[in-house]
C-alpha cells in the first residue's frame, strides 16, 4: 500500500507548472462610467479595469488612452477627459491589446461670471439698456443663455427683463443680472432732476471774426440751486461760430452771421446768440453810394468818472470807409442819436499822439464825417488802413460826457482793413483836377454821408 502512494505522489508533482503560479489573460476592458457628460472646458475622470473571461480583475497592466475625436474632447494618460466643443464623442481604454470605451457628451460652457455694464449716473426720466457680460471658467464669452434682470429698488429705477433701465428719481439702486446661478452688479446713481439752465454772459453778443468768448453754463435744481452735470455744448451754425466742450466760442469767417451757442445738460438746455462782426465790404449799383467797408467797435468806454460805458440806447459805432459819385470818399463814424458838441473831436491812431479836429455832422446828428478836402481824407484812409486800432473821442452834447470807441481795425492783415479797402477805392480812384469847391463838398459829403447811414442802419437791422 504504501508503494502505491509513492507513486501517486510522483505523478501529481510531475503534472505541476514548473514556472510557478499561473498568468491571468486580460479577455476585455470595462470604462466606468460607461457615459458622461462633460460641459465645455470642464473635466471628468474616467477609469479602465482589464477581466478575465469570468470577470476576475487583472491589475498591474498598463493603460492607453484614446479619442478618435479630439476636437470634442481631450484625455489624459490617467484618464482626465475635458470637453474641447458641444458634440459626442468616444474615448476609448486599451489594455494587453483589448479595448473598452465609454461615451462622453460634451454641453455648452457653464456660465463661471457675470458683469454688468450701464453708464454710473442717469438723470430722471432717461432709459439705456444694461449689458450683462457672460464668461466661463476660460473666460471666454457666452451667449445665448438666459439673463434675469433685478433692482434693488424700484422707486429708483426699474429695469425690464431685457435689460432695460428707467431712472426715476434721485438716489442710488443696484442692478444685478443672474445667469445659471451666477451674479453680477452694478452701481446706478440717478441724479437730482435739472430743472433749468443758464448761460453767462447771457447778452447777445457781438464778437469780431477770429476772437473767442468763454461761455458758463449752470445747471440748476427745482430751487434754483446749482448742480454738478456734465454740459454738452453746441453750436447752431459752425460756420459762423464753433464752441469747444469747455464752452469756449470761436467765431469763424462769416461776417454778420449769427449762430446760437447751445449747453444742455439733463434733458434741459439754454442758448446764446452770438452774432459775429468785422470789416463788412458792400458794392451798390448806382445811387450817391457806390461802395461801402464797416466795421463795428469793440469797445467804448468812457471818459469820465460818471460814465463806465458806451449807452445801451445808441448801441456801439460803427465806422465805415465809403465811396460815392464823383469818386468821392469819406470816413464816417455812425451810431443812431449820436449827438456831438459842435463836432469837435480828438483821435489816434495806435497808441500815437491825439490829434484835434472838428468833423462834420451828419445825418440827423447820428453821424460824424471827416470833412475833407479829398487829399486829406484819401490821405486820412491811408493812414486807417494801416492801423492796428482807431481811437476817436467826442464829447456829448448836453451831457458834457466824452465817449471814447475803440475801432480794432487790424492793421494789413487778412482780417483787416487793406484787404478790404482795395476793393472800395478802385470803385472811386482819384480825380484829376482842382478840388471841390467847400459848398461842393459839403454837400455831396452830406449826401453820401445819408446813403452811408442808411446802408449801416439796414445792415444793424438784420
Amino acid at each position: 500500500m504504501r508503494r502505491y502512494t509513492s507513486l501517486l505522489a510522483v505523478l501529481l508533482l510531475s503534472c505541476k507548472d514548473s514556472s510557478g503560479p499561473a498568468t491571468l489573460v486580460v479577455a476585455r476592458v470595462v470604462v466606468t462610467p460607461n457615459a458622461a457628460t462633460v460641459p465645455v472646458g470642464e473635466s471628468a475622470a474616467l477609469q479602465a479595469e482589464a477581466q478575465t473571461n469570468d470577470g476576475r480583475a487583472v491589475a498591474g497592466r498598463s493603460v492607453a488612452w484614446s479619442t478618435a475625436t479630439p476636437q470634442l474632447i481631450s484625455v489624459t494618460n490617467d484618464g482626465q477627459v475635458t470637453g474641447v466643443a458641444v458634440g459626442s464623442a468616444t474615448v476609448t481604454a486599451t489594455i494587453d491589446g483589448k479595448s473598452g470605451s465609454a461615451t462622453v457628451t460634451v454641453t455648452p460652457a457653464l456660465v463661471n461670471t457675470v458683469s454688468v455694464e450701464l453708464p454710473a449716473t442717469l438723470d430722471p426720466g432717461d432709459t439705456v439698456q444694461a449689458t450683462a457680460t457672460l464668461r466661463d471658467r476660460a473666460g471666454n464669452a457666452l451667449t445665448g443663455r438666459t439673463v434675469t434682470w433685478t433692482t434693488s429698488n424700484t422707486a429708483i429705477a426699474q429695469i425690464t427683463q431685457a435689460g432695460w433701465v428707467t431712472a426715476l428719481t434721485a438716489g442710488t439702486v443696484t442692478i444685478t443680472a443672474q445667469s445659471e446661478g451666477k451674479t453680477g452688479s452694478a452701481s446706478l446713481q440717478v441724479l437730482v432732476a435739472v430743472a433749468a439752465m443758464t448761460i453767462t454772459p447771457s447778452s447777445v453778443r457781438d464778437i469780431r471774426i477770429g476772437q473767442t468768448v468763454q461761455l458758463t453754463a449752470v445747471p440748476r435744481d427745482g430751487s434754483g440751486n446749482p448742480i454738478a452735470r456734465t454740459v454738452a455744448w453746441f453750436t447752431s451754425d459752425s460756420a459762423v461760430a464753433t464752441v469747444s466742450a469747455t464752452g469756449l466760442v470761436t467765431t469763424v469767417g462769416q461776417i454778420g452771421g449769427t449762430a446760437f451757442i447751445i449747453a444742455s445738460a439733463g434733458g434741459k438746455a439754454a442758448s446764446v446768440r452770438v452774432r459775429t462782426f468785422g470789416w463788412d465790404v458792400q458794392i451798390l449799383a448806382g445811387g450817391a453810394l457806390r461802395g461801402i467797408a464797416s466795421l463795428r467797435a469793440e469797445d467804448a468806454q468812457a471818459l469820465v468818472p460818471t460814465q463806465t460805458e458806451w449807452p445801451a440806447t445808441p448801441g456801439l459805432p460803427v465806422l465805415a470807409v465809403a465811396c460815392g459819385d464823383g469818386n468821392l470818399v469819406t470816413v464816417q463814424v455812425y451810431a443812431p442819436r449820436l449827438v456831438t458838441a459842435s463836432g469837435d473831436v480828438t483821435y489816434w491812431f495806435n497808441s500815437d499822439a491825439a490829434q484835434a479836429a472838428t468833423w462834420d455832422e451828419g445825418s440827423g446828428s447820428s453821424s460824424l464825417l471827416h470833412p475833407g478836402p479829398q487829399s486829406e481824407t484819401r490821405a486820412f484812409i491811408t493812414a486807417l488802413k494801416s492801423a492796428n486800432t482807431f481811437t476817436l473821442t467826442f464829447t456829448e452834447s448836453g451831457t458834457n460826457k466824452q465817449y471814447s470807441p475803440v475801432f480794432r481795425i487790424g492793421g494789413t492783415a487778412a482780417s483787416g482793413l487793406a484787404a478790404v479797402l482795395s476793393t472800395i477805392m478802385a470803385e472811386c480812384p482819384p480825380t484829376p483836377g482842382p478840388e471841390l469847391t467847400t459848398a461842393e463838398l459839403a454837400a455831396r459829403t452830406a449826401r453820401l454821408g445819408r446813403a452811408m447811414a442808411e446802408a449801416i442802419e439796414a445792415k444793424l437791422r438784420t
